[in-house]
């Protein structure tokens, strides 16, 4: 029967693509949560997501008006459409990228299960960069020179994103409301999980979402129709609600952190400064709150004292050895290779790190903790060169709020989030299209 709706769904959105590789995209944009969908070709697993991406590729490639399978051509055209002020930067992004494919492929030599970590290269790394190229050779083909194509543009993509945040975050609302349909494991706490198997999956998917929209909704010229503000709106909205019907408290903290880093930029430094004189004063005033809070920042309560104990046995394993330093443990292969570090034996061996460095560091070796490492100062040089351009203080906040939400989990390593990053990469590469067009 799976297979059944799995097919009837694959038709539908291949029609889809044939008529129109960019309805295509956003089509697909608005259909992460579906890695959810586990299917099987024979021995080999599959979700419905990659059946649909594998669709997606095949019409691209099919496409000679928008496919890009030259590198030279993709990198003419990025220098074509780009400020050369930002073409340096540009190209740093491609080094981070081959730094990070690099490092994946060195540490096969650590790998228990090869084809395993090949798949997890694959998923992770290349089919999102993949459809970050697959975006820009559709985008970059639009016509250009008015401020209003760029702003569908993008915004197109954005509203793509909120759609799936609303649905997920309706069933957690659900969740939380009646109680009904929670996992077991997660029932004591009524902690909703909304489609997915634990709170902190639902955390990852819905928070970036809510710094995007909200900055974007606060913008003093708003580049969206009244429809499309109607669905930031609501992704704003609903998306808080099941994010603390969740209980994610890293993501909360991650979310009210970048909304104050963001605040200076909409508001200035006589709004800014203030408000966050006063919730310092009121923190003080109050001990309760104030307690609660330092007891999370610093990690003093039992999460906290958890990932301070996994990144301690991750520590040891990478500098245990030089090859362990270098090539880290592998992709998919950290629970393996950690198993004779781990001391904590009253706790189980985690998939990761519970940390955006050390996730990077044991899955993809030292170049691509360089490679990250570059990426992120990369982008950050970028947004705060072009800060005053529509679209990039949203879109930043999006990203800064998964780096502090990283300090402490795992907002990459699943097959919908790597997308969404890339995806959230392709849009900021958008915003230098004909450069000046705020």
């Amino acid at each position: 029967m799976l297979w059944i709706v799995s097919l009837v769904l694959l038709g539908l959105y291949s029609w889809i693509c044939y008529r129109s590789i960019r309805h295509g995209l956003l089509v697909f944009v608005a259909s992460l949560p579906l890695y959810l969908v586990r299917l099987h070709i024979g021995p080999i697993p599959t979700t419905l997501l990659e059946l649909q991406f594998v669709l997606l590729v095949i019409a691209w490639l099919s496409n000679f008006e928008y496919q890009l399978i030259s590198p030279r051509e993709l990198v003419r055209s990025i220098r074509q459409y780009v400020d050369k002020r930002d073409w340096g930067l540009f190209s740093l992004l491609g080094i981070s990228f081959l730094l990070m494919l690099a490092g994946g492929l060195l540490g096969l030599l650590q790998s228990k299960d090869v084809f395993g970590s090949l798949n997890i290269i694959k998923s992770y790394v290349v089919e999102p960069a993949l459809l970050l190229i697959m975006i820009w050779s559709v985008e970059h083909r639009q016509p250009v020179g008015t401020t209003k194509v760029t702003h569908r543009s993008i915004l197109d993509y954005i509203v793509a994103l909120c759609i799936p945040v609303i649905f997920v975050s309706l069933v957690a609302i659900f969740q939380g409301a009646t109680g009904l349909f929670l996992p077991d494991a997660w029932s004591l706490e009524a902690r909703a999980t909304s489609i997915f198997p634990y709170p902190n999956a639902l955390g990852h998917f819905v928070a970036p979402i809510i710094p995007l929209t909200l900055f974007l909704l606060l913008a003093k010229d708003r580049p969206f129709r009244p429809w499309q503000g109607r669905v930031l709106l609501a992704a704003l909205a609903l998306g808080s609600i099941a994010l603390f019907a969740s209980q994610t408290e890293a993501a909360i903290i991650a979310i009210a952190a970048t909304v104050c880093l963001g605040a200076g930029f909409y508001a200035g430094r006589r709004v800014t400064i203030p408000l966050m004189l006063a919730g310092v004063i009121t923190l003080a005033i109050l001990p309760g709150p104030r307690s609660i809070l330092v007891e999370k920042i610093t990690l003093q309560d039992w999460s906290g004292q958890t990932r301070i104990a996994i990144w301690s046995e991750t520590m040891n394993f990478l500098t245990d050895s030089p090859r362990n330093f270098l090539l880290g443990a592998g992709p998919d292969n950290y629970p393996k290779a950690i198993e004779p570090y781990h001391t904590h034996d009253y706790l189980e061996i985690f998939q990761y790190p519970h940390n955006l460095f050390l996730n990077s560091w044991v899955e993809y070796g030292l170049l691509g903790l360089v490679g990250l490492l570059l990426m992120i100062v990369t982008l950050f040089i970028y947004l705060f060169r072009h800060h005053k351009l529509n679209f990039v203080i949203p879109l930043a906040a999006a990203i800064v709020e998964t780096i502090i939400h990283g300090l402490v989990d795992v907002p990459y390593f699943k097959n919908d989030l790597a997308m969404m990053i890339w995806i959230l990469i392709a849009l900021t590469v958008l915003t230098t299209r004909r450069r000046q067009w705020a």
